[in-house]
């Protein structure tokens, strides 16, 4: 078995991603302090949805088996058989957007990257774990939304991945 963590955040996931641990940061010195105690429970909230967001909904890695693709959270896993795929490419910001079009997302966007689902007109319903604005991967498999994800090490990812199918 061949792992592939999630890809290095680009620098927008980065930026975002540090303003909003900010937001819980702030809120809580400011309701521990005296200056404003109702931010507590704010600041409770937002942590137990970071926390949510690192356990079920940005995956760790991306696991190629002589079988399947796992895609592995902490407190989970999917699997995609290798003989259920129909298409795999590296695929650029240009190319995600002309596929794409306009989406509304369900999920997680900005902390850690963009995790979950995204409709589209275009592409339907898309399965998207990115944590990079760069190397793409557009995944179809038979019978299954396609999938989009942001490997470390895309090239040798999709080169093995295709040795499998």
């Amino acid at each position: 078995m061949q792992h592939y963590p999630l890809a290095k955040m680009s620098t927008p996931f980065l930026l975002l991603t540090l303003f909003l641990w900010c937001l819980p940061v702030g809120f809580s010195i400011a309701a521990l302090s005296g200056v404003a105690p109702v931010l507590f429970w704010p600041s409770g909230l937002m942590l137990c949805i970071y926390a949510g967001v690192w356990l079920l909904g940005r995956p760790s890695s991306f696991i190629l088996s002589e079988t399947q693709l796992i895609v592995r959270w902490p407190l989970g896993a999917r699997h995609y058989r290798h003989d259920e795929l129909v298409r795999a490419e590296h695929i650029d910001a240009v190319e995600f957007k002309r596929r794409i079009g306009v989406a509304i997302r369900v999920g997680a966007g900005g902390l850690w990257g963009v995790f979950g689902l995204l409709w589209s007109v275009k592409a339907g319903w898309v399965n998207v774990y990115l944590s990079s604005h760069k190397q793409f991967v557009w995944l179809e498999f038979a019978g299954r939304r396609p999938l989009i994800i942001t490997p470390q090490r895309a090239a040798q990812f999709l080169e093995q991945l295709k040795g499998h199918s």
